[in-house]
């Protein structure tokens, strides 16, 4: 299968008023990918078409880039998402009512759907109707019946904009949306952080699924190694959490029992023999410094060989996290 590859993701998304801030060491891994995307393979993975989208959106279709056109189109695409993100999250969430593989939605499946609900809720006429991209084309056509099929129950019917919601506080009201598109620098940041890390959780799942296939009794122990990678053991995030923890934290000591657990998974992968040896934990007695060293040393293997393992499955760079904002 031939597929285009996306070099603008192989490093940290566009800068914006609400771009978070994104580990060197992260950003050192994503741009590793430049060179093997370059090189030829032969190797493809069965379902790696149905999961080389993104659970949900794509955090670059909120951060593109300086023009304020491109910030009014990253704050409509928010306002957007947080009309359907509480519904959307409830069914990757809850229990699935098929067992037939989905395909997961592409950028331009996101791209198309924020903006049917954009013009559900009168923010967006109906001049893009091929396609938000403008093309009129067969294949933006089709791209966009895709979406139609894909987000079939989530399109909202036609109705006046309603106020919008972020971790329980109301962020803006129907008036103001009809009047400006000012959105809290913040809360928007927030958003972003939120679908990095939410797409790298669901992406790390269904990576190691595809490197340790699940059968038999170890099904449930291999998703439960993947789940304690991440604060308080969630699949997803849901409220914004008090404080930054996890593999994108800004200050090591935040990282170190998540970038520990991360490594013990990668070296059970086949390919994963460097990381054996190496610990992100030392003695409680060591120096602030020597703990961080000892983090960074493990984070610049496991952190490329992470995003290399995942570029051959799905044949893109993966989503990391960001620093949390607050």
């Amino acid at each position: 299968m031939e597929v285009s590859v996306n070099f603008t993701k192989f490093s940290q998304a566009p800068s914006s008023p609400f771009t978070p801030t994104l580990l060197r060491t992260w950003r050192d891994a994503l741009e590793s990918l430049k060179i093997l995307a370059c090189q030829p393979s032969d190797f493809h993975h069965a379902n790696a078409d149905l999961l080389r989208g993104y659970p949900v959106p794509d955090p670059f279709l909120f951060t593109r880039g300086g023009k304020p056109e491109d910030e009014m189109a990253a704050v409509r695409n928010m306002v957007s998402w947080l009309y359907v993100r509480f519904k959307w999250t409830s069914r990757i969430t809850g229990p699935q009512s098929s067992g037939e593989p989905v395909k997961i939605p592409g950028p331009q499946h996101w791209r198309n759907f924020l903006y049917l609900v954009a013009r559900a809720r009168n923010l967006a006429d109906g001049a893009e109707e091929a396609g938000p991209t403008g093309t009129g084309n067969k294949r933006a056509k089709t791209t966009m019946d895709q979406t139609k099929r894909i987000f079939a129950d989530f399109i909202p019917p036609s109705g006046p904009s309603l106020a919008v919601h972020w971790n329980g506080k109301l962020v803006l009201s129907a008036e103001k949306i009809q009047k400006s598109f000012i959105f809290p620098a913040l809360v928007g940041a927030q958003i972003i952080w939120e679908l990095f890390e939410n797409n790298f959780r669901l992406e790390l799942l269904a990576l190691d699924r595809c490197v340790r296939p699940r059968a038999g009794n170890v099904a449930e122990q291999w998703d439960e190694e993947v789940r304690r990678i991440f604060p308080r053991s969630a699949w997803m995030v849901l409220t914004v959490p008090t404080w930054d923890e996890g593999l994108g934290a800004a200050q090591a000591a935040d990282r170190v029992a998540y970038v520990e657990r991360f490594r013990k998974l990668l070296a059970s992968w086949p390919e994963g023999t460097a990381l054996q040896e190496l610990s992100a934990e030392v003695d409680e007695g060591s120096s602030d410094v020597y703990k961080e060293t000892a983090v960074l040393r493990v984070e610049a293997v496991a952190y490329p060989f992470y995003c290399r393992t995942f570029f051959k499955y799905f044949s893109r760079a993966p989503s990391v996290p960001y620093q949390l904002p607050l």
